[in-house]
């Protein structure tokens, strides 16, 4: 059995990649536009200096920005109970809007006895993501 969680998906978003990551970089906005993140605090730095913490379901996640190339490359890593991940963003411009797509990887003790479950969380959790993503980005732009 493996002992990690790999997700991926992507979407397209009609706006620039500029637009889009106008919203993804404002970490501290997060959850007012995607509600299963809560309590998202800033709490040191800015942009690639970042550190943060967030809650999904019942869990705190301290995470740190390790990847900031604006408009077209964002990714952190986040530990809680068990489990580190890490997250990488990408967005491409396209003739008029822009794609995105986020991957997930999650290792860690709670991985290793929970997989199944926490792939399903994974597998529903970054498409709804990027859905709640894409609808905060066009109704910006309406």
């Amino acid at each position: 059995m493996s002992a990690e969680v790999r997700a991926a998906t992507s979407t397209r978003i009609g706006a620039s990649a500029n637009d889009v990551w106008t919203v993804l970089g404002d970490i501290a906005s997060w959850s007012e536009w995607y509600p299963d993140l809560r309590n998202v605090q800033v709490l040191s730095g800015e942009g690639a200096d970042s550190t943060f913490s967030f809650k999904s379901g019942p869990v705190t996640i301290d995470a740190k920005v390790d990847e900031w190339e604006a408009p077209y490359h964002f990714g952190f890593k986040g530990t809680s109970r068990g489990a580190d991940s890490v997250y990488r963003f990408t967005i491409t411009d396209r003739e008029g809007s822009s794609e995105i797509a986020v991957t997930q990887v999650m290792t860690g003790l709670a991985v290793r006895t929970m997989r199944p479950m926490l792939q399903k969380i994974a597998d529903t959790s970054l498409p709804a993501w990027l859905d709640a993503l894409k609808q905060r980005v066009e109704s910006a732009r309406s």
